[in-house]
């Protein structure tokens, strides 16, 4: 799981004022052999301003971080990995309470 979101975070786009202020490194840029670059499976746009029709965002620092409501590839792969995110969770499991009822 750690290495999927590690995957993910390296193609945030993020402002390059913050790579130079060496506050994050530069998004990965790969490509396919034929010089162009291979797509994101997931897109966060980053702004100074909350943005107005986001599925999801989320202030960090002095920016804002968020996925496009139009963008129905990202809102699915987000989807999925909150999924996942409550399939591994291991949070305490309390049970309710055991209640004892005398029987004669």
């Amino acid at each position: 799981m750690l290495q999927i979101l590690v995957d993910f975070a390296s193609r945030i786009e993020v402002p390059d004022a913050d790579v130079e202020e060496k506050r994050v490194a530069p998004t990965v840029k790969d490509d396919n052999g034929s010089g162009s670059p291979v797509a994101s499976l997931i897109r966060v746009h980053s702004s100074l301003q909350m943005p107005e029709d986001a599925f999801v965002s989320v202030p960090y620092g002095h920016r804002w971080f968020w996925i496009d409501d139009r963008d129905i590839q990202s809102k699915q792969i987000f989807s999925f990995l909150m999924f996942i995110f409550t399939l591994v969770e291991t949070g305490g499991k309390e049970g309710a309470p055991v209640v004892t009822v005398p029987v004669r």
